[in-house]
């Protein structure tokens, strides 16, 4: 069971640039210089014929249904259309929503898949048990034919016959093919037997990482993405990042609430994402900021932590 504090994220839609921010040292100076370059590059970005900023409020704008001044004196003048629907936009829009989640993501499995290595190499201590294996099937074997070589020495002599005159051929002996094909045998069972513990741990992996996922709220934020995605020019997830959750554990014969590191993910608004002009993706560029409005329990509770972090 998780309790999840009351201070994660918040989604704002707003025009906050931080025109009152005044920070001290040097570094914040340059932090709020190239946050406000980056609202002024996402302010003059332009799709088709519309900015940007002003494409994404109207996308907003559209889904809500919000009727035009046109719309309204129609409905004024017939007030028989108040109850019909002005815009299928939203309709539309729930329609490809539907469908994206259809296809990322899948409630019966995991998110993802985790495959094993195709040809996975024999590990050396697995290659030293075949070879150990081999070396006692062959001693036994060995064993065997020396066994029956001497089996056949008693039986000559008995009959009178001299044993020098007895060839090696005519004596029980170990068939290099067999061997060769014990050899062939073990091989192919110890591969068989590698990929396999290879498939178990691939999907041993695949469960941990499932369950950190879903435990980090990564359905929720897929889903949440999926409406972005549909509705606007581009959407965003933001993860996995370490988050202190307040998780409810059985220790010493009772419940406790212990403060546990959580990878979390979240769903970025389109409103709150701003990028440097040299920014291609989100890994080039000089910097790319997610807006966030979270209340005074989060600082409170950041400092405790570091506080006790560094006591």
């Amino acid at each position: 069971m998780t309790k999840i504090k009351n201070f994660g994220p918040a989604k704002i839609d707003t025009d906050f640039d931080g025109a009152g921010l005044e920070p001290r040292e040097e570094l914040g100076k340059e932090f709020i210089r190239q946050f406000r370059k980056a609202i002024w590059v996402k302010d003059n970005t332009k799709v088709g014929e519309y900015k940007l900023t002003e494409l994404l409020k109207l996308c907003k704008k559209a889904r809500e249904d919000e009727p035009t001044c046109q719309e309204r004196e129609l409905r004024e003048k017939y007030p028989g259309w108040t109850q019909m629907p002005v815009s299928i936009v939203s309709f539309k829009v729930g329609l490809l929503i539907s469908l994206i989640r259809e296809t990322l993501v899948d409630v019966a499995s995991a998110p993802f898949i985790i495959d094993p290595t195709p040809d996975p190499e024999i590990p050396q201590d697995k290659y030293d048990a075949i070879i150990s294996e081999l070396s006692d099937e062959i001693l036994r074997a060995s064993e065997e034919v020396v066994a029956l070589q001497d089996q056949a020495y008693q039986n000559a002599m008995s009959a009178g016959i001299d044993p020098n005159d007895i060839s090696p051929d005519m004596l029980p002996n170990i068939d290099e093919d067999q061997v060769i094909q014990m050899v062939r045998d073990a091989k192919i069972r110890a591969k068989i037997e590698v990929r396999e513990h290879a498939k178990q741990q691939a999907l041993l992996a695949q469960r941990a990482i499932y369950d950190k996922t879903i435990e980090g709220d990564y359905r929720r934020a897929i889903l949440e993405f999926a409406d972005d995605f549909a509705l606007y020019p581009f959407g965003c997830i933001h993860g996995p990042f370490p988050v202190v959750r307040q998780n409810t554990r059985w220790q010493n014969s009772k419940f406790v609430e212990v403060d546990e590191v959580v990878w979390s993910f979240e769903r970025v608004s389109p409103f709150d994402l701003f990028w440097t002009d040299d920014s291609r993706d989100t890994q080039s560029g000089t910097a790319v900021f997610i807006r966030k409005l979270v209340p005074y329990s989060f600082l409170y509770d950041a400092r405790r932590l570091a506080k006790s972090n560094d006591g």
